[in-house]
């Protein structure tokens, strides 16, 4: 009889485990991966490295830029409003846009 008692508290749970996914909205997933981001100075660029140092209100970091976001427009001094993602666990840079004075 316990054995019976588990397997019906473990289904259950399972059950309501699967009904709560079912009635999460769809973009509820999406909202844990959304970048961020930030106004920050450009203090540096390795264009061949694909990183960029950045200077904000926290100090200044050097970021890994990912694939297909062009550093040639850019230099040191630059406003820039900054997207960060996650490559595994590094954060690195998504987009950079120039902010116009």
């Amino acid at each position: 009889m316990t054995r019976v008692l588990h397997a019906l508290r473990a289904l259950a749970i399972a059950a309501a485990v699967a009904a709560v996914f079912a009635l999460a909205p769809a973009g509820a997933t999406q909202a844990l991966a959304q970048a961020s981001r930030f106004s920050a100075e450009i203090a540096g660029i390795e264009i061949a490295e694909k990183r960029v140092t950045l200077k904000a209100s926290m100090g200044q970091q050097t970021l890994r830029v990912a694939p297909g976001v062009a550093l040639e427009a850019f230099k040191p001094g630059d406003k820039v409003l900054v997207t960060f993602g996650q490559d595994g666990t590094e954060p690195i840079i998504t987009s950079i846009e120039l902010i116009k004075t």
